[in-house]
This record gives C-alpha cells, structure tokens and sequence, in this order.
C-alpha cells in the first residue's frame, strides 16, 4: 500500500505505553483527568497536549494556564508576627506597625495591646493587704482592722507559728498551719479523707 511505499518519510509513535511505568498518579506530581492541580496544559504541534509539571512552590494558574506562585496570603489579611502587625498587600505580608515598648500584638484583636503585668485570679501580698490580678492588671485591696495577709493573698486573722486548722481549697480538705503569723496550705487530704480538728490540732483522717 500507500503507507508501505512512504514509510521511509513517516514517524509515529506505537499505540499503548507501560501505564505501571508512566502513570500520572504516581510521579512526583499525581494528577488525575479529573484533577489537573500541578500541571500546565500546553498545546503544541497542531493540537498535541503535553503536561508540564509545576515546581514547588508553582501551581498551574487555571486562567493563564501557567506555573505560578501562589499568593501568601489574602489582600487585607492581617497577623500578628512577634511583635509586628502585618498586612496582605498584593498577596504577601508586609509590616503594618510595630507595637511599641510596653505593648504586644493581640492575635485576638490583631492589633497592639498593653502586655498583661500578671495572670487573672493571682494573689500576692503587699504591705498591709494584698492585690488581685484582673484583666491583666493588679488591683490593690486592704485588709481590716487586725486581719492579714496570708500566703495564699488573703486577708486573715493573725495566728500564732505553729497552730493548725481545716480549710478547703478547689473543693478538697486541706490543713493548714501558721507560719510567720499567717495561715498557708501544709498537708492536702487525699480522697476520701475529711479535716477534723481534734485535740492536737487539724489532721486528715478517713471519713
């Protein structure tokens, strides 16, 4: 035929290939017909499409039909970074404002904040009454006529070092014995074990 006279001025390729050697799932860039994610098509050679794998960070553009690198972020996305505030501009994070001294940024306001002085619920001692921590900051309270503070921040009736009683801290029995002229936490009773104050003093003993 026609074809056998020519054959020395055609070229093709053999119908089928190894589809375990050369399949698309498994190169270093699956895709599949249904999910092209990765790869460009390109078209060639009066129609032919070949696929042209993406470098990482690349992802195949699907309106340029190009590798490109894909936008850090949002336009107008902001962050807290250390102690920057930054913003998505044109798809990457630049720096909005730095927080200045005495400040931090808030990644639940995402903006500048003062920095907390202690942790909420904190009790210490100071002078002749105590502070509590709230909202970040301390508030001073005074302790009346002759009570104290104790180690636990507290305000007290003053004790003599050595004496004992019942007291109960996050709902366990505990004993406590005076120290210094104040109460503080010396033995906590284990489950099942109640505080009874006996003749010698505040003891934990079975129930």
């Amino acid at each position: 035929g026609v074809l056998n006279q020519r054959k020395d001025r055609l070229a093709g390729i053999l119908n089928g290939i190894d589809y375990t050697k050369y399949d698309p799932r498994k190169t270093a860039f699956p895709f599949t017909a249904e999910d092209l994610s990765g790869k460009v098509e390109k078209c060639v050679n009066h129609g032919y499409i070949i696929y042209t794998e993406c470098e990482a960070p690349e992802r195949c553009d699907p309106g340029s039909f190009k590798c490109v690198v894909p936008p850090e972020c949002t336009d107008g996305t902001k962050r807290c970074n250390n102690n920057d505030l930054d913003i998505c501009v044109e798809g990457a994070f630049q720096s909005l404002k730095k927080c200045p001294q005495g400040q931090a940024c808030d990644s639940s306001t995402l903006d500048c904040a003062k920095t907390a002085e202690c942790t909420n619920g904190a009790k210490e001692c100071v002078g002749d009454g105590y502070r509590e921590c709230s909202g970040g900051r301390w508030h001073n309270k005074s302790c009346v006529g002759a009570l104290v503070c104790t180690a636990l921040g507290e305000c007290a009736a003053a004790c003599t070092d050595g004496d004992t009683r019942c007291a109960t801290r996050n709902g366990s029995d505990v004993v406590e014995t005076c120290k210094n002229g104040a109460f503080s936490v010396s033995q906590p009773c284990d489950s099942p074990q109640q505080c009874h104050t006996t003749a010698n003093g505040a003891a934990c003993v079975e129930p």
